[in-house]
C-alpha cells in the first residue's frame, strides 16, 4: 500500500481474546454451534491467519460471524463448501467434524425433562455439555441441570 493511500487510513492494532469474543457472540447471537466448537477448541482457531500461506481464507473473529450467517441462510448442501471459502478449509473440516458429534447428542429436551442419559464417548460428553449450557434457560431449567450434573 503505498504511503498517500496509508495515510488517508486511521490504523489500529487490536489484539483477540476468545472470552471477550464468546460474550460479544453470545449477545450478538452467533450460532451456538460455532460458541460450543471455539469454546472447544480452546481458541486456536478463532484467529488463525498464517501471512506465509496461501489459503485465500482463514478464521478471524469476522469470518467466524460470516460463518454463522452460512449456517443461518444456506442449504446444508452447500454449507461446506461456503465454510472452506470463509474460516478456510482446515477450520471447516474440524468444525464439520464437530457439527456431526452434534447429530448423536442425547436430546437436550429429554434430558431437561427428567432422563438421565449420559454417553459413553467423551466427546460427545464434552458436546453434550455444551448443548445443555446454550439450552438453558437459568430460570426453567437450572435446577434440572444442576441435579443431572451429579
Amino acid at each position: 500500500m503505498s504511503t498517500a493511500l496509508r495515510n488517508r487510513f486511521t490504523h489500529i492494532n487490536f489484539e483477540y481474546n476468545l472470552d471477550d469474543w464468546l460474550k460479544w457472540a453470545q449477545d450478538e447471537g452467533i450460532n451456538p454451534y460455532i460458541i460450543a466448537f471455539l469454546t472447544w477448541r480452546g481458541g486456536e482457531l478463532l484467529f488463525n491467519f498464517k501471512p506465509e500461506s496461501t489459503d485465500k481464507a482463514f478464521a478471524t473473529p469476522r469470518s467466524w460471524m460470516f460463518a454463522s450467517r452460512i449456517l443461518e441462510r444456506f442449504d446444508p448442501s452447500i454449507q461446506r463448501e461456503l465454510l472452506d471459502g470463509t474460516i478456510g478449509t482446515g477450520a471447516a473440516a474440524e468444525f464439520v467434524g464437530f457439527l456431526k458429534l452434534q447429530e448423536q447428542i442425547p436430546s437436550i429436551d429429554k434430558i431437561f425433562a427428567g432422563e438421565n442419559i449420559v454417553p459413553k464417548d467423551i466427546g460427545l460428553r464434552y458436546a453434550l455439555v455444551s448443548a445443555l449450557v446454550s439450552h438453558c434457560e437459568q430460570s426453567k431449567h437450572y435446577d434440572r441441570l444442576l441435579q443431572y450434573s451429579f
